[in-house]
């Protein structure tokens, strides 16, 4: 479980931009000096840079792409015991309980680029961890989100880019009925997927709508939500963890 010790909220200014060559801009009152940015599975991958005054690039290329699964194909070879495999469509979709998915090239791998839904902030040659970044809606969502385990959920969403090399998508919807632990009042958890997925590079939102909320107070998702967005939202914000 990660542990949170501080959480500041640093708005993204005007100047942020994104495209499909890479994601620029800068976050306000960074503090922590120049740093690389790193995602990955198990091996650290470099995907860009931050500098003192809080101006990120972040690459949108083939180059993290060609770079994660060689690291996994490494890690695989090194180590006996636990084997990473990187997700289909199908795979990551295709789970559905009650409700029909309509899903196009389920067989094509996904690539996430972040490491669940943040990105490292660091400086290697100093070992270094300064924190974490996350493209969400708010302050209280991400710690929420962060959370894992802790019945803790809100309303709000995250961001993240996810590379495909041709046309693929889900349309539907799935819905569950779920029971609380020691609760016998039941609800419906609903999930929606429109997505659209274009060769290379595609901005997704994942967003929690509804919580329903049980009798000893531990939140759940309700009614979840993910889509393919052409650019970011005006109100999105980067969380800066330490």
């Amino acid at each position: 479980m990660t542990r949170i010790y501080c959480i500041i909220c640093l708005l993204i200014t005007l100047t942020t931009a994104v495209s499909q060559e890479g994601i620029e801009g800068t976050v306000d009152n960074y503090t922590s000096g120049e740093a690389e940015i790193y995602s990955g599975i198990k091996t650290p991958i470099k995907i860009g840079t931050i500098d003192e005054n809080g101006t990120f690039q972040i690459l949108l290329d083939n180059t993290y792409k060609d770079q994660l699964i060689s690291s996994v194909d490494a890690d695989n070879a090194k180590d006996s015991q636990w084997k990473t495999s990187l997700p289909n469509l199908e795979r990551s979709y295709g789970s559905c309980y009650n409700g029909e998915l309509d899903i196009k090239g389920g067989d094509q791998t996904m690539i996430a680029l972040s490491q669940l839904g943040v990105f490292s902030v660091a400086n290697f040659e100093e070992q270094k961890l300064y924190g974490k970044i996350m493209y969400a809606s708010d302050l209280e969502f991400a710690k929420a989100i962060m959370s894992f385990g802790q019945f803790k959920v809100k309303k709000g969403y995250q961001l993240d880019w996810y590379y495909f090399e041709s046309e693929a998508s889900v349309k539907g919807s799935c819905s569950l009925e779920f029971y609380p632990s020691g609760d016998e009042t039941s609800f419906t958890q609903t999930s929606n997927y429109d997505l659209e997925f274009k060769p290379g590079w595609n901005l997704v939102k994942y967003e929690i709508e509804e919580v329903f909320t049980d009798e000893s107070g531990k939140e759940y998702i309700m009614k979840d939500h993910s889509m393919v967005l052409d650019s970011l939202p005006d109100d999105v914000q980067i969380i800066f963890l330490e």
